[in-house]
């Protein structure tokens, strides 16, 4: 389960945010900050397949990738073009804008890596190490490249025509659940793996063991840099063993990390684009009518780097199958 949001306006407990989640058959919108969700229309074939997707704050553009085709909106996800790099057959896994704002956009497929530099009217065709491009990172201008998926890490220093290996040194029996990449310093870098957090402040040259917590069975499962103020870092934790709590924290030094909220069943959260300390999670709640029971997921809000919760009077549409979720930020 992915989760990714995106902010418009100032962000506040009285303002509105705009979010999209999307399912895998299914991509919602809200204008109220997750308050009430609808639909988006998108592809009328019934066989489509959300993968992914991701915006470009910078020019105000949104992508989705599927699994017949990649499409663009421009006007905040009303309308939406198809926009699938020529002679490409295979399903969109990834799509990622650059970092630092060169206008370069990047498409995995299980073909091979393609960017385009002009919002998808033309592409050209790049090597691929891996066909589990799982995570992509990409900083066009510095012509830097991270793909991530199972067990390898690898990365380019001339935008994809070479490769090299950087997880020879991590465990040989992890595999990767998140990578995150310091957007302000593209060789600092955090892997969450079922071995532990690991933290690379040379471009994987070499990795150092970031522990979050002093029991074993505490696993990162999501970890993400702020964009504005990088060196500020939220995790997802979740107790495996014991009691099923998952932990949401915070560090402001690439290594301190204070406990900002705990439930059960937090399965995602969102760092606002232009605010380090607005931020989303969802939690799951069973609850009994009648003798039966169901399960409700809710969104939680903070404006205050976590100090203080609200929690908001909306269910999520699909949240049992919620892959993703983005706050815009304009």
């Amino acid at each position: 389960m992915i989760l990714i949001i995106l902010l418009a306006g100032k962000a506040g407990f009285a303002s509105y945010d705009t979010l999209f989640s999307m399912t895998d058959d299914q991509i919602y919108i809200s204008k109220d900050s997750g308050q009430s969700w609808h639909g988006i229309y998108v592809e009328s074939a019934t066989t489509v397949r959300y993968n992914h997707m991701c915006i470009d704050s910078v020019n105000q553009l949104i992508f989705a990738g599927t699994n017949t085709c990649l499409i663009k909106s421009t006007d905040g996800g009303r309308l939406w073009q198809k926009i699938y790099p020529s002679g490409i057959s295979e399903p969109v896994n990834r799509v990622a804008v650059s970092l630092n704002e060169d206008k370069n956009l990047y498409v995995a497929t299980l073909d091979g890596l393609y960017v385009s530099s002009d919002f998808g009217k033309s592409w050209k065709a790049l090597t691929l190490p891996s066909r589990q491009a799982y995570f992509l990172i990409p900083f066009g201008k510095e012509k830097r490249i991270y793909v991530g998926g199972g067990q390898t890490i690898y990365i380019s220093n001339d935008n994809g025509y070479n490769w090299k290996k950087i997880s020879n040194s991590l465990p040989e029996d992890m595999s990767i659940l998140d990578m995150a990449v310091n957007p302000k310093n593209s060789l600092q870098i955090f892997v969450a793996t079922t071995e532990g957090l690991y933290y690379s402040g040379n471009g994987g040259k070499d990795w150092k063991q970031k522990s979050i917590s002093p029991k074993d069975w505490i696993q990162t499962t999501r970890i993400a840099f702020s964009n504005t103020n990088p060196p500020v870092l939220y995790a997802l934790d979740n107790d495996v063993k014991e009691s099923g709590i998952s932990y949401l924290r915070k560090s402001i030094n690439v290594g301190n990390w204070t406990v900002i909220a705990s439930k059960e069943n937090i399965p995602i959260f969102t760092i606002a684009n232009d605010n380090p300390n607005v931020v989303y999670y969802t939690f799951t709640a069973t609850m009994g009518l009648s003798g039966i029971e169901s399960s409700l997921s809710s969104v939680v809000k903070s404006i205050d780097g976590g100090k203080t919760w609200k929690t908001l009077e909306a269910v999520m549409p699909g949240y049992s199958k919620t892959k993703l979720m983005l706050l815009r930020p304009w």
